[in-house]
């Protein structure tokens, strides 16, 4: 392994070995170091990895093995780790899906999925997901990690806890699976619609495409429909808000 790969397995777990290790007390003052997060935000723009070490440091602070007056000393180490987690997820939440799309456009897709996973709304999470989705089903060589993507997608549809708006998401999911030509996800998708009527009509639409999409038609809609939503994107780029006109769901 040569020095900079070195270098760079360290980026990525060096606070991982020190948590499975429970060498608390490097943790904390590596954490605790200013330096620190500005380096691994600028090694990985989207915020996400910083995030991940300050949930190593707050899963340190309430260790079970701690005594009382030490878990009383480490509140203070959860209380600014949970800040700076908060604020990170905050700044993510003013990408609006215009923002995502401008990543794609400039081959930033790292940093896009990135942030996604650190939206807060699970509607505008879902939204942009499935952007990104459908951004690497229509590249060659790269519906492995679509399927990847779509299947997370799922996931954080089903945490949507207005009912009907958990349902429309679900049928449009299905809708792009089936352009996309996942039909066995498709399907299992508009299983989970818990109306029945709007679970029978998706089932209806989602045979009715089965039949007539063959794989060339299916990429072209899904590039059709990719570049009429960036052709649509207008105002600013960044926006506190997943319910703009500019986060509207690619579908």
């Amino acid at each position: 392994m040569s020095e900079q790969e070195r270098r760079i397995y360290a980026r990525k777990h060096y606070l991982s070995h020190l948590y499975l290790a429970h060498d608390w007390q490097n943790l904390f003052e590596v954490i605790d170091k200013g330096e620190y997060g500005k380096a691994k935000v600028q090694y990985d723009p989207s915020m996400r990895s910083y995030a991940q070490d300050l949930d190593l440091g707050r899963q340190a602070a309430i260790w079970g093995g701690w005594t009382t007056e030490e878990r009383i000393v480490r509140l203070s180490h959860l209380w600014r780790y949970t800040l700076l987690h908060c604020t990170l997820k905050s700044r993510a939440d003013y990408y609006s899906l215009s923002a995502f799309k401008l990543l794609l456009l400039l081959g930033q897709e790292s940093k896009a999925i990135g942030l996604a996973e650190l939206l807060t709304n699970p509607v505008h999470r879902a939204h942009v997901l499935t952007l990104l989705a459908i951004h690497l089903r229509i590249q060659s060589n790269r519906e492995s990690e679509s399927k990847q993507i779509f299947m997370r997608v799922e996931q954080v549809i089903s945490k949507i806890k207005a009912k009907e708006e958990q349902a429309s998401a679900l049928d449009k999911l299905a809708t792009i699976l089936a352009h996309a030509q996942q039909w066995k996800q498709a399907e299992r998708v508009i299983g989970m619609i818990e109306n029945s009527d709007q679970r029978i009509k998706a089932f209806s639409e989602w045979g009715c495409k089965r039949q007539e999409d063959s794989e060339p038609r299916a990429v072209a809609k899904l590039s059709h429909l990719l570049a009429m939503q960036t052709i649509r994107t207008r105002g600013p780029v960044s926006v506190n808000s997943g319910e703009s006109e500019n986060s509207r769901p690619p579908w």
